[in-house]
């Protein structure tokens, strides 16, 4: 090929890239942003779940306790024999 056609041939993989380059760069960068935003959120709900279930957990405990204690307590107070001191 000669003339034209072999100028176009030579330079058309030259100006593909630059057009790729050109729309492809900010797209890649709008995903890789939306990417970056959807992984934040999902490590500030992760950390908020595992919050909640820390207190649930701290409140289940406390409740046991409360609940093993008295009771005993009250049973002990209740028994005939025992000491109310």
């Amino acid at each position: 090929m000669d003339g034209p056609a072999a100028a176009v041939q030579g330079t058309w993989p030259v100006l593909a890239a630059a057009v790729a380059a050109a729309v492809l760069g900010p797209l890649l960068r709008t995903a890789a942003a939306r990417a970056d935003a959807a992984q934040e959120q999902a490590l500030t709900a992760g950390a908020t779940a595992a919050r909640a279930q820390a207190r649930r957990e701290a409140h289940h405990r406390f409740q046991d306790l409360l609940h093993d204690e008295v009771s005993s307590a009250l049973r002990a107070v209740s028994m005939p024999g025992i000491a109310t001191t």
